[in-house]
């Protein structure tokens, strides 16, 4: 529970002060930031619970989800990496660096969610993306690739 309120009084703050305070209403007082600041936390909990419910049905575990994560966002490690870090590192180098990562890792991971299908079939379906072969062909392209 507690991470899940760190996540609702993230959003709700990176929204009312960096986006209502600034684009919508820079006039804003404390009550209207903390008016806003109370429905967006309703939205996105209620967003967020509908999306779990929905991950649910189509039988996503939070597991797939976590290790999928790594495979869409492992891509940027290394690139923002370089560019906090190294000065000859130019910010188009580390977005090619990170969409073609992303590119390798979603191509890998699908190639080895076929090959490591548990019917045998080659299929690539949400048991076979799901499976430990898969996610670490994925996650490995996407650090490693990028």
């Amino acid at each position: 529970t507690s991470t899940g309120t760190a996540e609702l009084i993230a959003v709700s703050s990176l929204f009312t002060y960096d986006v209502y305070r600034v684009y919508i209403n820079p006039a804003a007082t404390g009550e209207d930031i903390l008016k806003w600041s109370r429905i967006i936390i309703v939205l996105f909990g209620l967003f967020m619970g509908c999306l779990g419910m929905i991950l649910n049905l189509i039988g996503l575990s939070l597991g797939w989800v976590y290790l999928f994560m790594g495979v869409v966002i492992g891509s940027a490690v290394i690139p923002i990496s370089y560019l906090l870090l190294w000065k000859k590192c130019s910010a188009n180098a580390a977005m090619t660096g990170t969409i073609v990562g992303q590119i390798a890792a979603i191509a890998s991971w699908l190639g080895a969610a076929a090959a490591y299908d548990p019917s045998g079939e080659g299929k690539v379906t949400i048991e076979s993306t799901g499976t430990n072969e898969a996610m670490l062909v994925g996650n490995l392209v996407a650090i490693l690739g990028s």
